[in-house]
C-alpha cells in the first residue's frame, strides 16, 4: 500500500526540489500551491512529477487540462517533468523542460513520436535519473540492465 503524506506535497534532497502532483484531480488549489512552491523554491533543480503526462504520444495522449493550467505555470521554473499512465517509453523535451514518461516496467504499449520527441521506445525499460552539481543524466535501460539511451543536461545557473 502506498502512503503519501497529502495528495500533494513536496519535499528536499540535496540541490533537488520535488513536488508531487495530484493529476487526477488537478484543480486551481493545487496549481497555486504549485506556483508558490516554484516561487518560494530555493534550490537550482526542480521535479515535478504525477501519475498523467502533460506530453504524450503514447495511448492516452496528451493531457488537456495539464498543458492548459499546469504547463504556463512551469515554464522557465522546472526542470523535469516525470509520469507513467501510458504504457510506453518517451523523451520529449519541449518549452524548455525535460517530460520524461516510464510506463514499460511491467507491461508495454506501441509508442509513437511527436513534436519535441528525442527518444521512444515500447520495449521493457526503466529510467534512471542521476543529478550531480550542475549536470543531470538520464539512463534508459532495457530489462537486461543495458543502457539503450542517454541524456545529459545542463544547470546554467545553479542560482535560480
Amino acid at each position: 500500500t502506498w502512503v503519501m503524506p497529502s495528495r500533494y506535497y513536496k519535499f528536499t534532497k540535496g540541490n533537488i526540489d520535488f513536488l508531487a502532483l495530484d493529476t487526477e484531480k488537478f484543480g486551481e488549489k493545487q496549481n497555486q500551491w504549485i506556483k508558490e512552491s516554484l516561487r518560494d523554491s530555493k534550490t537550482p533543480w526542480r521535479i515535478l512529477f504525477g501519475h498523467h503526462p502533460v506530453y504524450s504520444y503514447g495511448e492516452h495522449g496528451h493531457t488537456r487540462q495539464l498543458i492548459d493550467k499546469l504547463l504556463p505555470v512551469l515554464k522557465s521554473k522546472v526542470d523535469f517533468y516525470l509520469a507513467g499512465h501510458d504504457h510506453d517509453l518517451q523523451v520529449i523535451a519541449k518549452d524548455g523542460i525535460d517530460f520524461y514518461v516510464s510506463g514499460t516496467a511491467a507491461k508495454a504499449r506501441v509508442s509513437q513520436s511527436g513534436s519535441g520527441t528525442l527518444y521512444a521506445s515500447h520495449a521493457l525499460c526503466f529510467m534512471h535519473l542521476l543529478i550531480e552539481g550542475d549536470t543531470a543524466t538520464l539512463t534508459v535501460l532495457d530489462k537486461n540492465g543495458e543502457t539503450v539511451y542517454q541524456r545529459e543536461k545542463k544547470k546554467r545557473d545553479l542560482k535560480s
